[in-house]
């Protein structure tokens, strides 16, 4: 008997990093018969095409207004056969799928986003947790943490099964780093150089990381910081106020904006800073670091903790604390990773984080997340 179809639901509204895995793993050849519906149109759709996946756009829109045409949709048209297991990829397509008649079908939700206490607020607290959460046979996080957030009453009817979303790897070697030369003005020997990578926006605590290494410069460290990622909608002000106190004597900041080419990043620098304020429930940027052979210094909370926990090349410091930040680029810069070990975590992070190693677990976590039991 043939295996279910695999329906992937996703609102298409956002273009963030839950969009971008499943946009990999779509392009990642399966055993499984698959099938894309997206709420509203996206680049999602693209991945899809790659990998002769089919998908359905339900409604030409992108905006909240357009979603009872997509629900409709998935109704009368596109959710059909009993045994569909069908896998809400974001929380707008949890709560639109959650309206929809199952009969017979198993939905999933892959949890992308925390359920932490004040993070979904209000009527959407309600919704969620009341009407959307009890309609599903089956959870996934994207790691322990976010898991964890699952509302006490679920996880005790079914467990969460952790699937790490995919995060752009593909090369089994890491590429090669690129080293400041001596003398160089742009990038003198010795120099700690410094990447936050990420969207520029207050929660994820960018205003941070410009703090640490204005400590670190003054206490005589020579630090230079880039600064890559586009501005969040909403955060203007902030990436204002940013750029206007981000040039102390002594320290060289980069704004760079958005970055195509990560890996190309990734190797000019020695240490990346992921400084959120709020626990991020995953961060593929940290995986993409230690798989380029980076040091981490990262939040000690959330997603990152998953990975980074027993870490040769990962620092957990104090969350909110610009001083912890500086502490532990002052200690890497003082005795910096060998590359050996550099190399050893470059080279088992892609062993056991390469896309099509990922696809296959998440595929294996939607079976197991249905077991009776579990």
């Amino acid at each position: 008997m043939a295996d279910p179809l695999l329906v992937l639901v996703d609102d298409g509204l956002v273009d963030g990093g839950g969009q971008l895995g499943l946009g990999r793993y779509l392009r990642q050849p399966s055993g499984r018969r698959r099938q894309l519906l997206l709420l509203a149109p996206n680049r999602v759709a693209d991945a899809a095409a790659d990998g002769d996946v089919p998908a359905v756009v339900l409604q030409p829109g992108r905006t909240r207004r357009h979603l009872p045409l997509a629900w409709l949709g998935l109704v009368r048209r596109h959710l059909r056969r009993a045994d569909d297991v069908v896998v809400a990829n974001s929380l707008l397509a949890a709560i639109v799928l959650a309206a929809t008649p199952k009969r017979g079908r198993r939905f999933v939700y892959y949890m992308r986003e925390d359920f932490a206490d004040g993070w979904i607020t209000g009527v959407r607290h309600w919704i969620v947790r009341r009407l959307t959460f009890p309609r599903f046979d089956g959870y996934l996080a994207n790691s322990a943490w976010t898991g964890s957030t699952l509302p006490p009453g679920r996880r005790g009817r079914r467990h969460v099964e952790v699937a790490h979303p995919l995060c752009g790897i593909d090369a089994a070697e890491p590429p090669s780093r690129v080293e400041p030369a001596d003398g160089s003005a742009a990038a003198p020997a010795g120099e700690l150089r410094v990447l936050s990578l990420s969207r520029i926006a207050r929660w994820k605590g960018i205003d941070l990381v410009v703090d640490a290494a204005v400590e670190v410069a003054t206490r005589g460290t020579a630090v230079r910081l880039t600064v890559a990622g586009s501005v969040a909608a909403g955060d203007d002000d902030y990436a204002a106020d940013l750029r206007r106190h981000a040039n102390p004597p002594g320290l060289r900041v980069d704004f760079v904006g958005h970055v195509a080419d990560v890996d190309a990043l990734l190797a000019e620098h020695d240490v990346l800073v992921v400084a959120s304020r709020h626990p991020e429930p995953f961060g593929q940027v940290v995986i993409q670091a230690l798989a380029a052979g980076l040091a981490v210094v990262a939040s000690d909370q959330g997603g990152p903790v998953d990975v980074l926990a027993g870490e040769p090349l990962g620092r957990l410091v104090t969350p909110d604390d610009a001083h912890a930040i500086a502490d532990a680029l002052d200690r890497l810069a003082a005795e910096p990773p060998t590359p050996d070990v550099r190399q050893e975590t470059a080279l088992r992070t892609r062993r056991d984080h390469r896309d099509s190693v990922l696809a296959r677990r998440f595929e294996q976590a939607v079976t197991a997340s249905l077991r009776p039991g579990t």
